[in-house]
């Protein structure tokens, strides 16, 4: 794809990003990168002890995703599309959760979040933007799936840690998306350890970065079918 199909920013209604009986028209790279906006631009306006929530405890309530703790899958199967309402639900948090003149509605006044409104974002990407709500689906699919197990298991006191339980990517709040994978052992669900695959780079596309993620885990798998 020629230079000329990179974006630096896109236009975004709030409004579609949580209509009523349908997906979101914006492309799957678009959501996940409005999310990690949200999210530092919203970094300021924490709950930090006060009576209110703040952004970020509207946006990952531990009941549905706890970004501080656990990575952004961490409380969902993290199959593809169960992710789609991840996203659904932390775009309805940002929007509508109620707050009477405490930080969220500070930050929703600041940088002009409302259901009626819309604004340009600094969104690096490629293509279009309005996408059906489709970009890259054999992307999403590969990454947010049930993975063979590891080859070898990278926790030296349990050489059966090889299966991955999940993956998962974690928006880091001064920085781009983290991805990563939940590791245990065959039946035990009780426990497991979080192994970091890589970072986002402050320039980097999300599909690229996913991509990056993906060809790491493949490389640490045992081959479908070979196992």
């Amino acid at each position: 794809m020629s230079r000329k199909d990179l974006h630096a920013k896109v236009r975004i209604d709030w409004i579609d990003l949580i209509r009523p009986g349908w997906r979101s028209p914006y492309a799957h790279e678009i959501q996940f990168e409005v999310l990690r906006w949200l999210a530092q631009t919203g970094w300021g306006y924490r709950s930090q002890g006060r009576a209110t929530s703040g952004v970020y405890e509207a946006l990952f309530h531990p009941g549905v995703v706890n970004a501080q703790h656990y990575p952004i899958a961490s409380r969902f199967s993290a199959h593809w599309p169960a992710m789609l309402d991840v996203l659904d639900l932390c775009f309805r948090r940002a929007l509508l959760s109620m707050d009477w003149g405490g930080p969220i509605a500070e930050w929703r006044q600041r940088y002009r979040i409302n259901v009626t409104g819309r604004r340009w974002i600094p969104i690096r990407y490629r293509g279009d933007a309005k996408a059906g709500g489709e970009g890259r689906r054999d992307l999403y699919r590969q990454f947010f799936r049930q993975w063979p197990d590891l080859v070898v298991s990278p926790n030296e006191y349990h050489a059966d840690a090889v299966n991955i339980q999940r993956t998962w990517i974690h928006c880091v709040e001064h920085g781009g998306w983290t991805a990563g994978y939940r590791l245990g052992c065959h039946g035990d669900t009780s426990s497991g350890w979080d192994k970091v695959l890589d970072q986002q780079g402050p320039r980097e596309l999300f599909t690229d970065f996913l991509e990056k993620a993906c060809k790491k885990l493949l490389a640490l798998t045992v081959k479908e079918g070979k196992a």
